[in-house]
């Protein structure tokens, strides 16, 4: 279905009778273990929303491979080794040069301490670029889809920590912000194995060394299980999508728009006040 759009000031009004207002930063979370279909959701979603008219900015994760279209696919399958041992190095850096962490990733650091340096480096990382993303984009006025975020790297730091414990992983959630729509992004086991190997098979030796071990990666689908229940127990809602056929995926991209509709929908005449 095609819907027209025309943008007045900080409003998208939409031929469905609705006006999507943009009074601030609109954060779509998705999470799910490595290979879900969390990129390509993303992707697919990012279109459907500019299809709408509607302003989207995407934060990828750090895996520029996948998010590379067309000729420059080859491009950047040569240099993503490169990419990623430099921000590693990067991460070493200001590591190093910070003085201090700021509250959220001390106390999550606290909760899920990492065993070894370079553990610690790369969360270190990621949480600081986390923090500053999340915060500047509830200064813009658009929809802010992180393909990863908070609860992608709690579970990793839950595995890599050795703290995979329901008491301490209900500790993490409590820590964590809370997005304007939580997306679960769900897939069978088998399918999650045959995608991992599949990417892996692409990936040169050097990338290799930056992949979590197709076993380790697995080991995230019981974790991310309990993340459902905890957070079902304290009243966080999410919404539970798969990727596994085109069908399932406009599906899943329909039901996170139908969300955000819901959380910015207002009748025409309130918008004309």
């Amino acid at each position: 279905m095609t819907v027209e759009s025309s943008q007045r000031g900080n409003t998208v009004e939409l031929t469905r009778g609705v006006v999507f207002h943009q009074r601030r930063g609109l954060i779509v979370e998705l999470f799910g273990p490595p290979a879900s279909g969390k990129t390509t959701l993303t992707i697919a979603l990012e279109k459907a929303l500019k299809a709408r008219g509607i302003p989207v900015l995407v934060k990828a994760s750090l895996r520029p491979r996948e998010i590379a279209q067309g000729p420059f696919r080859s491009f950047i399958a040569l240099t993503a080794p490169l990419t990623r041992a430099w921000k590693i190095l990067a991460a070493v850096g200001g590591a190093i040069s910070a003085s201090t962490a700021d509250s959220l990733v001390a106390e999550m650091f606290r909760v899920f301490p990492p065993r070894d340096f370079l553990a610690s480096v790369r969360a270190q990382r990621y949480l600081r670029n986390l923090c500053s993303c999340w915060d500047g984009a509830l200064k813009l006025r658009s929809v802010i889809v992180f393909d990863q975020g908070f609860m992608n790297a709690l579970c990793s730091m839950a595995l890599y920590s050795g703290r995979v414990d329901r008491q301490v992983l209900r500790q993490g959630v409590a820590l964590l912000p809370t997005p304007d729509v939580l997306v679960r992004v769900d897939a069978r086991r088998d399918v999650l194995a045959t995608r991992l190997a599949k990417r892996r098979q692409q990936q040169g030796s050097i990338e290799r060394l930056f992949e979590r071990r197709i076993e380790a990666a697995l080991q995230q689908t019981e974790i991310f299980s309990w993340l459902d229940k905890l957070l079902i127990e304290q009243g966080r809602p999410f919404l539970a999508v798969s990727c596994h056929d085109n069908k399932e995926l406009e599906e899943a991209v329909e039901t996170i728009i139908d969300e955000l509709f819901k959380r910015r929908e207002l009748p025409r005449e309130s918008a004309q006040e």
